[in-house]
């Protein structure tokens, strides 16, 4: 009788610390991103804006970063995403780490960054890697590499704006000298997407 209450004491010990570790995942989690935002916006503080005009930043226009700022951004973002593996935070922080080295022109490491948030997050974010990958890959005239993303990218029906990347694959597609194929989609266009804007005339 007494081992069997030793036991049934251990058992509801190891029950109380585990339904315990389990209340106080949800608050170390929030605590991680917490501090995960701090760094990411703290990065995002650092993109310096050259020749701003105070009437246009109120309509959102505020010029263009600094190279110099848009560098130590990136790599304030890198960190924040590296350091908080995980966490939503580190999501956007890759995204906006790819966007920072885009503008830059820094084709290869805007697609490295891309990578690491590709295929995570809302449809929304999952778009938005793809979307800046086969940028990248545009700007480094790889036509044949982005087609197949926004043809990825068109062909997902969980994902936003098929109707865009599906403009884009034709555009990168004549680029790539497949006219054909490219008049082949646009022809298609406008019963695949009746009420699409971009309907081309």
């Amino acid at each position: 009788v007494h081992d069997n209450a030793v036991l049934v004491a251990a058992v509801v010990v190891v029950a109380i610390l585990g339904g315990a570790l389990v209340m106080s995942w949800p608050s170390r989690q929030e605590k991680k991103e917490r501090v995960a935002a701090a760094d990411y916006y703290a990065a995002k503080k650092a993109i310096v804006v050259k020749d701003e005009n105070p009437m246009l930043a109120q309509f959102g226009i505020q010029g263009d970063p600094t190279p110099e700022s848009l560098k130590a951004a990136a790599e304030g973002f890198e960190k924040a995403a590296t350091s908080y593996a995980g966490t939503h935070t580190a999501l956007r922080a890759w995204l906006a780490a790819g966007d920072a080295h885009l503008l830059l022109k820094d084709y290869e490491k805007a697609d490295t960054a891309y990578r690491h948030a590709e295929g995570h997050g809302t449809p929304a974010e999952r778009y938005s890697a793809l979307a800046g990958r086969a940028a990248a890959q545009e700007g480094r005239t790889l036509w044949g590499d982005a087609a197949e993303i926004y043809r990825r990218m068109a062909s997902d029906t969980s994902l936003p704006f098929r109707d865009e990347s599906t403009i884009a694959l034709a555009r990168v597609l004549g680029r790539d000298g497949k006219r054909d194929e490219a008049h082949t989609l646009l022809t298609k266009f406008e019963a695949e997407f009746p009420d699409s804007q971009m309907i081309p005339q």
